[in-house]
């Protein structure tokens, strides 16, 4: 498995990681996470900001964040719970529960 090529914004407390990169630990941070194209987290992932996840991103783990957009073909194994909006974009997936506080806008 590919070492993850990570990055900080300090500025806006995000969290990147680069396209293609693989994450294996849990992510329970005070920040917005993006995940890149094809970036890939294989443990659960608890913020308290926004997450973003690029193309055919994937999350192995349960999700909780406060604004989500999922990326075409993106996909999360667990559940999904939004404190916010959820923007689901065409093809993505969750294979688990959604709960979701606010909107939900969801792109065929």
């Amino acid at each position: 498995m590919d070492m993850a090529s990570i990055r900080a914004h300090i500025d806006s407390k995000t969290l990147i990681i680069t396209k293609n990169s693989s994450y294996t630990r849990p992510i329970t941070h005070r920040i917005n996470l993006i995940l890149g194209i094809n970036a890939r987290c294989m443990e659960r992932v608890m913020v308290d900001g926004n997450l973003e996840m690029g193309k055919k991103a994937e999350i192995t783990g349960s999700v909780m964040a406060n604004n989500v957009v999922l990326g075409p073909g993106s996909i999360i194994y667990g559940d999904l719970t939004v404190e916010g909006n959820l923007m689901a974009l065409d093809n993505a997936k969750v294979i688990g529960h959604v709960q979701v506080g606010g909107g939900a806008f969801i792109r065929p």
